[in-house]
């Protein structure tokens, strides 16, 4: 669980954290897939980047986000905190899976450091596209057969029934 500091970022001075054996790594691939979340949303979302502010910064790199999320918003930090540690870390490039709507795999691709944001904000878009949802554009009550975390961190995926 240690983490060392490597920057800070410009816009509001958060302390930007990784993995202290990942900072001394000679690469890192970061691997996740792209997918819209239930709680909030920007140009990117979770996928690659999440994957290096949240995961990899471990739980003080967790608590920072989240805790400055309040403030600053997922949407505006995880894009920032991304390009410090896109600068500061030997990051050789990510692997980013889409799944379609039966959570199978849909595509694997490697993205280069360089394309961390751009790309992955064109796949986010594909995955929002891919997104299975409600055949029905309004209802008055729904009936849901299961939910769980395992299904979503809500327990229904909200991006699924338009809430």
């Amino acid at each position: 669980m240690d983490v060392t500091e490597v920057g800070r970022t410009s816009d509001r001075d958060v302390p930007v954290v990784a993995d202290t054996n990942a900072v001394a790594a000679d690469a890192i691939v970061p691997i996740n897939r792209i997918k819209p979340p239930t709680d909030f949303d920007g140009p990117v979302e979770s996928g690659l980047s999440k994957m290096l502010v949240i995961g990899m910064g471990k739980q003080q790199g967790a608590n920072i986000a989240h805790e400055w999320a309040l403030d600053w918003s997922f949407r505006n930090m995880i894009p920032e905190i991304t390009r410090v540690l896109l600068a500061e870390l030997p990051i050789a490039g990510g692997i980013a899976i889409l799944e379609g709507q039966y959570d199978d795999t849909s595509k694997i691709e490697g993205v280069p450091p360089s394309g961390f944001l751009d790309r992955e904000q064109e796949l986010l878009e594909r995955a929002y596209e891919m997104l299975p949802t409600l055949p029905f554009s309004t209802l008055d009550v729904v009936v849901f057969d299961r939910q769980g975390k395992d299904i979503s961190g809500q327990g229904i995926d909200t991006n699924v029934i338009g809430r």
